[in-house]
């Protein structure tokens, strides 16, 4: 009895090493933070009694990202330009930067043209205490300028 409990959590375990595996080579190059965050995620796959500490840790890797600074989401561009958060992504969606995904977690990715303006990071989503990934977008004058005309 002991011998298959040992075998099951191995058998977790190594499900949870390759979906992290699987999750780093999808979003390979983006920075340590949402490592972080990915790897928090499979911890509480192998073991959901980790839960409420990782979500505590989840919320503290999202805050302390100081890198964000430069990024923009698309109600923060919206501010900028005048638009709301809906024109702003129908904008990056008709202009090839983005495209729409059927994951609520992660519900736009960068397009091969997008990934020198936009990264995904991870964000604490606002109807619940969970990490979610939003597309930002690189603050600079050039992408702006791009987006009122």
């Amino acid at each position: 009895m002991q011998l298959r409990g040992a075998i099951a959590r191995e058998y977790r375990l190594k499900n949870a090493l390759l979906y992290v595996q699987m999750m780093l080579e999808e979003f390979a190059g983006l920075d340590k933070s949402l490592t972080a965050q990915l790897a928090v995620n499979a911890a509480t796959r192998v073991n959901p009694t980790l839960k409420p500490a990782a979500d505590e840790l989840k919320t503290a890797i999202a805050c302390t990202n100081t890198t964000e600074d430069a990024f923009l989401n698309p109600t923060q561009i919206g501010e900028v330009v005048g638009m709301s958060a809906r024109l702003v992504n129908k904008w990056l969606l008709n202009s090839g930067l983005q495209y729409r995904t059927l994951d609520k977690k992660i519900p736009y990715r960068p397009t091969e043209s997008g990934k020198q303006w936009g990264r995904m990071v991870p964000a604490v989503a606002k109807s619940s205490n969970q990490t979610v990934f939003q597309l930002q977008w690189l603050g600079c004058p050039t992408l702006l300028g791009r987006v009122i005309n």
